[in-house]
Order: structure tokens, then C-alpha cells, then sequence
């Protein structure tokens, strides 16, 4: 018996690769994962799939907090499980955001925590596509810090998708993961050609 806590197409490559034979998986996914994509290339080495029930609080926490994400201050709901001491406990991703100040040109923050609270705080009367996008948008930045030493890379998709820990709907986590993945470019669109902006654009148009 072999139990692997993988859960993104980086992890089911790491695994295919370690296994000599064919096994039978014993599998199950929360919906915001690339499932699809880590069953296919898990399918050489599998005999069978079991699928198993998931009984997860993160499986319906998009629920819980929808009602917050919809109010003009959702940064208040996050702060204040910060305050309260159960942000590591709900959202352990962007608790580490709480503990990573860059001291950039661009941020002067105390911290990465603030400036995403700050997004928030800017994005209070959009959706909760634009709101999900710029709560995790630097999600990732903890983790380059620690292997690189810097942010770059922050915006890999791949990154993104296992460090978000919330159960986003499918019919929405393309378009947050889009955004997420391109916020970079999105503030420099000014500086794009016309060509190259009307690119990005038939892009947008194609992931939406």
C-alpha cells in the first residue's frame, strides 16, 4: 500500500514515475484540482480506479464564504480571522502571506497580507471572479521567496493550482485562474502594441 498526498499534475508525474507496476488508485479530488489532467497521466500505471467519498470543510467553503465575498469590506472577514487567530487553521495559503513583507517599489506594506487585503478593499464592488482573483494573486509568492529568493515564477499556473485552498466551482476557476496567471500583464497592457494587445484580448476571450 502506497498512500502520496499529491494532489496536481506536477505530484501524479512525480508519482507515475515512481511506480514499477500497475496498481489499482484509490483517488478523489475536490473540483477546483486538475483531476482530469492527473488521471491521465496516472493511466499508465493503473490497473482500476476507486473513487472514494470526500468529507472535507474545504469542500464547502466557497459556500461559507460567499456572503462574505459579496460584501462591499470582504477584506474585514479575513483580517478578522487573522485577529481571531484562525486564518492559519481555514486558509493556511494566504495565512503565509501575513509573514512575507517584499519591501519593493512596487509594495510598502507590511506585508503581503496587507497589500492582497488592500486589493480586496479596491475591488469592493466587483464580482467574486475579480474578488478570488485578487485574494490569491500572490499566493505564490511564499514559495518563491523560500526556493528562489525572489517572486519570479509567482504566476505559473501549475503553482497556483495547489496552493489555492478553497474549493472554487468549476465554472468559475478557469476564469480566476486566467486572471491569476496574467495579472502581471494585465497592469502593463498600456505598453502592449496594438497587435499584441488585441492578442491578449482574443485570448481572454478564449479562456473566459
Amino acid at each position: 500500500v502506497r498512500i502520496d498526498v499529491g494532489h496536481n499534475p506536477l505530484a501524479a508525474k512525480a508519482i507515475e514515475k515512481a511506480l514499477d507496476d500497475k496498481v489499482i488508485l484509490i483517488y478523489n479530488s475536490l473540483d477546483d484540482k486538475a483531476y482530469e489532467e492527473v488521471l491521465r497521466i496516472l493511466k499508465p500505471k493503473v490497473k482500476r480506479v476507486e473513487i472514494i467519498p470526500i468529507h472535507s470543510q474545504r469542500a464547502t467553503i466557497l459556500e461559507e464564504i460567499e456572503k462574505a465575498l459579496i460584501l462591499p469590506r470582504s477584506d474585514l472577514f479575513f483580517a478578522t480571522l487573522f485577529e481571531l487567530g484562525v486564518l492559519d487553521i481555514i486558509f493556511p495559503s494566504i495565512y503565509k502571506l501575513t509573514t512575507l513583507k517584499e519591501g519593493s517599489i512596487y509594495h510598502h506594506e507590511y506585508s503581503v497580507f496587507e497589500h492582497t487585503m488592500m486589493v480586496l478593499q479596491l475591488l469592493s464592488n466587483q464580482s467574486i471572479v475579480l474578488k478570488l482573483s485578487g485574494l490569491y494573486h500572490d499566493i505564490a509568492k511564499p514559495y518563491c521567496y523560500r526556493v528562489y529568493g525572489n517572486s519570479s515564477g509567482h504566476d505559473t499556473l501549475e503553482l497556483i493550482e495547489s496552493l489555492i485552498d478553497i474549493n472554487i466551482p468549476a465554472k468559475i476557476r478557469k476564469r480566476v485562474l486566467f486572471l491569476i496567471a496574467n495579472h502581471i500583464k494585465i497592469t502593463k497592457l498600456d505598453e502592449f502594441s496594438p497587435p499584441k494587445r488585441a492578442t491578449f484580448f482574443e485570448q481572454c476571450k478564449r479562456d473566459r
